[in-house]
């Protein structure tokens, strides 16, 4: 079976496949797609310090507590979240967006993070899903239309994750105990998966697909 060192990176390349396929297919929206995924990649490697320190610390190709990986996959999902829904809508009125404002859900919900995680010493899942939950709800009550696309998303990247996490449990078995910190966690897991990590990548695809419709003011149909 697969070395728990290759496990991450393997993960992250399959969510990158499914990036791919986006970059193919929505020509339209390159831009797009690749202005949303590298600011969560950097986002992803910042992160990555604050999630290795009482939710999971995957070993790394390179042996670092953060690596390529980290970079790999904030962009991957990141890139999904934010245009996988352009496949089955239209866009009834187009906008723009600013690489500035679009960072500001980022740097929102990294502030709320730090500060929860830092100061009143939550967990780092915690304080994380409170700094996107906050973004969410602050978009959706100006935006209520946006409301079906963020289940949406959230739904879908529970979707695209699932068979990911399996296929890497299948090939590294006992994986996910070498690398969560269950104790730290609820403990609870489905189909052998941190019930977090659900809950986690539900957030993103919510808070990810209507950041940049938000800003620009696109409306679909």
């Amino acid at each position: 079976m697969i070395a728990y060192k290759y496990t991450y990176l393997i993960g992250s390349l399959l969510f990158f496949i499914y990036w791919l396929y986006l970059f193919i297919k929505l020509k339209e929206y390159r831009q797009r797609l690749l202005l949303i995924s590298l600011l969560y990649a950097i986002l992803g490697v910042t992160f990555g310090l604050v999630y290795t320190a009482d939710w999971w610390r995957p070993e790394t190709i390179f042996g670092y507590r953060v690596g390529v990986e980290d970079f790999l996959l904030g962009f991957s999902n990141a890139g999904i979240a934010a245009i996988w829904y352009l496949l089955f809508l239209k866009i009834k009125s187009r906008g723009q967006a600013s690489w500035a404002r679009i960072a500001i859900p980022l740097i929102s919900t990294g502030i709320i993070t730090l500060v929860l995680f830092k100061m009143f010493d939550w967990n780092s899942f915690y304080a994380n899903s409170i700094g996107i939950l906050t973004a969410i709800i602050y978009i959706l009550i100006k935006r209520t239309d946006l409301i079906k696309i963020s289940l949406m998303s959230g739904v879908m990247m529970i979707l695209i994750s699932l068979p990911i996490y399996l296929l890497m449990i299948f090939v590294s078995p006992g994986w996910v105990e070498h690398t969560w910190m269950l104790e730290k966690l609820s403990g609870i897991l489905f189909i052998g998966i941190p019930i977090e990590d659900f809950i986690w990548y539900f957030l993103v695809g919510a808070m990810v697909s209507i950041v940049y419709p938000y800003y620009s003011e696109e409306k679909y149909i």
